[in-house]
């Protein structure tokens, strides 16, 4: 786990426009260097929508709300369009939240955006987490 690489997902955290949380992530190939970097948005997203359905149990109404985009699935996305011989497993998601003061906030991956995470091969995240940083590995198997 390395801070520069919080500090770029922290710099595209900055570009996001949701009116809520604002959250950026970066795709770390190897932990050396990033191959991709996204940020949560206001845009609706029916990949989105799709893996919204691993959420059900937070809110009854979840699927009923336009599903916005979240930094994690902009990245999957993006991961993706680099073609199948991307190494997946071998990647780390950096995931970056602060606090409007400027303090660092949970940014821990939503069971939607974990499931599409873990449907990819990428085992590892790294998140904020209030006042530090918190490394997480999948397990091979994951709830349905």
């Amino acid at each position: 786990m390395k801070k520069r690489f919080f500090e770029e997902a922290k710099k595209e955290s900055h570009l996001s426009d949701y009116a809520g949380a604002h959250l950026g992530a970066v795709a770390v190939y190897k932990d050396k260097f990033i191959i991709a970097k996204a940020h949560n948005s206001s845009k609706t997203s029916p990949t989105q929508y799709f893996y919204n359905r691993y959420r059900k149990d937070e809110k009854n109404d979840i699927m009923d709300k336009p599903p916005r985009n979240h930094a994690e699935t902009a990245l999957c996305k993006k991961l993706i369009a680099l073609g199948p011989e991307v190494p997946f497993d071998k990647i780390t998601v950096y995931i970056y939240r602060e606090h409007k003061d400027g303090t660092l906030a949970l940014a821990r991956s939503c069971p939607s955006c974990e499931k599409m995470l873990h449907d990819l091969g990428i085992r590892t995240i790294c998140y904020t987490v209030t006042g530090g940083y918190k490394k997480e590995k999948f397990y091979k198997e994951i709830k349905k």
